[in-house]
């Protein structure tokens, strides 16, 4: 299934993505969770107000996972819009206010791409 890898089988990445989608969905009216799980055909992901905010939940995903294995970052950096991902890790923004970063960042993107 398109975007299913997201579900990897481990509870840290399932409960951090699963923590972001709610903020998403909160913040944007639409759920990343759904958003990975349409079929290719049905994807928004090619949209940036939709990309930006599931690579975000995936970044910020990933770093819980790396939490739980023991992993954690002495310094963290991001380029673009994974430094929102990177903020929230060193602990500069709370995840709903990442989150909502995310989100506008998005939506501005897009909108200046004439979208």
């Amino acid at each position: 299934e398109y975007g299913s890898g997201h579900d990897t089988g481990y509870d840290a990445f399932r409960d951090a993505f699963d923590a972001c989608d709610a903020l998403v969905l909160e913040h944007a009216g639409w759920s990343p969770r759904e958003e990975t799980a349409r079929p290719a055909d049905e994807s928004r992901l090619h949209r940036t107000e939709y990309a930006q905010p599931v690579i975000f939940a995936v970044q910020v995903a990933l770093a819980a996972l790396w939490r739980a294995w023991g992993i954690r970052p002495t310094a963290v950096v991001g380029h673009s819009m994974g430094e929102i991902a990177a903020a929230y890790v060193a602990g500069a923004l709370t995840l709903d206010d990442a989150a909502r970063v995310a989100v506008h960042r998005g939506r501005l993107l897009a909108a200046s791409a004439g979208r």
